[in-house]
């Protein structure tokens, strides 16, 4: 058996340390490629008194940011010196849009059990 890619996703509020060794190694036993993906949907953060707070540019830019900063997170895990290592990453999409997306390019996708019910923590952040 062999494979070519392997995914593995990275909350953008998260740090799956142990899932991102996981599919490391996996990668490694197949001599594969390693591609890291993440993404943060651009929605409406909050309600207060009837209206809706929608992202600012300020707002966005941290959360191109965060998933700038995640990437830079799994590099150093991952080594990716060392290792044949992509980083992939949407603003605008949601978790359930990117891994269905992505999955089409890999042999292996490594998830967690809440990673397509957990939503981007950057709103707000501002």
């Amino acid at each position: 058996m062999s494979y070519a890619a392997l995914i593995v996703f990275v909350e953008p509020d998260g740090t799956p340390e142990l899932r991102v060794r996981l599919a490391a190694s996996l990668a490694d036993k197949f001599r594969a490629t390693l591609i890291g993906i993440s993404a943060c949907a651009i929605t409406p953060s909050s309600r207060q008194y009837g209206l809706i707070r929608v992202p600012t540019p300020v707002d966005i830019d941290l959360m191109k940011a965060k998933l700038a900063e995640q990437g830079e997170w799994f590099r150093s895990i991952v080594d990716g010196d060392r290792r044949n290592v992509e980083w992939r990453s949407a603003l605008g999409l949601s978790n359930e849009v990117i891994i269905t997306r992505e999955a089409r390019c890999a042999d292996l996708v490594v998830i967690g059990h809440r990673s397509l019910k957990t939503a981007c923590c950057c709103h707000g952040a501002a």
